[in-house]
């Protein structure tokens, strides 16, 4: 068997098993923040459905409520969008045309009460509309809450909604996590131009969009992607660039580069977004039976989707490595980078200590610096070991 056909099938087992941990994750994680948002939205709008018993124009005239309330809400936006982007047009055509007046008006008593009437009748119907909006509304939803499917439906959209604020703040913490590790770093451009150069040519030879290539300054020897395609990126510590020679530093690069091409941080972004909400669900402090019974399950849920990224983050760095390889012709280049990044990685086992979570998310070409991360379930990359061997058997 090829060794290309071997690295399909071990790609293809590897995101087999991590989609059932991951799926399974997932489910686990979404039902009960689901079943809460749908608890929450019945009984919120239970709370406000006594609006729905104020007067109400639909009791008067031959109209549904929720077509007078539809109606509403589209005034209430006209008039709204007529009084930002009509101002602002005005200012634009003022200033395209540099039009001023030679000789400024006098205001006079009449216009200035002129203003304030408008300004009354403003705040009078927007009221108006405001409150028909809201009884009109309180109104729909009682009669929808009657029904079973409506019932249904209410909590459905809770349950979504729950669900996607909890997706949204698991990539804030992406995105956060993205600012912070370029808090303190420099584009290459003018102190190392080379880089850029090399980066720019390995981009065009993979097919991928030029990342910017930024330098840290770190004591760990450090090489990692973030982003993907045009908002790309690769950080490379001074560390790194102190203790790697050329051709050593070409091939890091273009194992940088092999992970915008296979998308790595995206796929890696949604494996981890089960994960990163087990974590924000855990309760930091529990008092009740039923908090610590939340907090295990919890724990356990992370646990098991910490071991389908690691699953998954393994043979994406295989799939790295061996496009690396691809791209610069020489995997002894990048198998001596690798040898030298793991030397002064063991000469300093206490520097730079990452969370998991931000190890897999910037797909580091270093396994995280801590004992219980280089082995066992949670171990993101191949030993170096294992990589070494994988490029000879390339090399030969």
């Amino acid at each position: 068997m090829s060794i290309g056909v071997r690295l399909r099938l071990s790609l293809l087992v590897r995101a087999l098993v991590a989609l059932g941990i991951l799926s399974s994750t997932a489910i686990a994680v979404v039902i009960p923040i689901g079943i809460v948002g749908g608890i929450l939205a019945i009984a919120l709008l239970e709370y406000f459905s006594f609006l729905g018993e104020l007067p109400r124009l639909s009791t008067i005239l031959p109209v549904p409520a929720w077509t007078l309330a539809l109606g509403a809400f589209a005034v209430i936006f006209g008039i709204y969008a007529w009084a930002v982007w009509g101002n602002d047009n005005s200012q634009d055509n003022n200033r395209r045309t540099g039009r001023q007046p030679v000789i400024e008006p006098e205001a006079s008593t009449s216009s200035e009460t002129d203003s304030v009437l408008v300004g009354v009748a403003f705040i009078v119907v927007s009221l108006g509309l405001s409150y028909l909006l809201v009884v009109e509304s309180a109104r729909t939803v009682q009669v929808f809450l009657v029904t079973l499917e409506g019932v249904l439906v209410v909590a459905a959209i809770g349950a979504v909604g729950l669900i996607w604020v909890s997706i949204s703040e698991a990539r804030e913490r992406l995105r956060d996590l993205r600012s912070r590790l370029l808090e303190d770093a420099a584009e290459a451009d003018q102190q190392y131009p080379e880089l850029t150069t090399q980066s720019r040519r390995l981009a065009a030879l993979a097919s991928v969009p030029a990342p910017t290539v930024y330098v840290v300054d770190r004591p760990r020897p450090e090489s990692f992607t973030i982003g993907s395609g045009t908002d790309a990126a690769i950080v490379l510590s001074t560390k790194l660039l102190e203790i790697l020679d050329e051709p050593e530093l070409e091939a890091v690069l273009a194992h940088e580069v092999s992970h915008l091409a296979n998308r790595d941080s995206r796929v890696m972004a949604a494996a981890l977004t089960p994960v990163l909400i087990a974590d924000e669900t855990l309760d930091q402090n529990p008092t009740r039976l039923g908090d610590y019974l939340g907090v295990v399950v919890y724990s356990l849920l992370k646990l098991w989707g910490q071991a389908g990224v690691a699953v998954l983050s393994k043979g994406r760095e295989r799939a790295a490595d061996t496009a690396a390889a691809s791209l610069t012709g020489s995997p002894a280049a990048l198998a001596s980078a690798l040898a030298t990044l793991d030397d002064e990685r063991r000469r300093r086992p206490d520097v730079d200590l990452r969370v998991w979570e931000q190890q897999v998310a910037v797909l580091d070409i270093l396994p995280p610096n801590h004992p219980e991360l280089e082995t066992g379930p949670f171990q993101t990359h191949p030993s170096i070991e294992r990589r070494i061997e994988w490029l000879r058997r390339l090399a030969a």
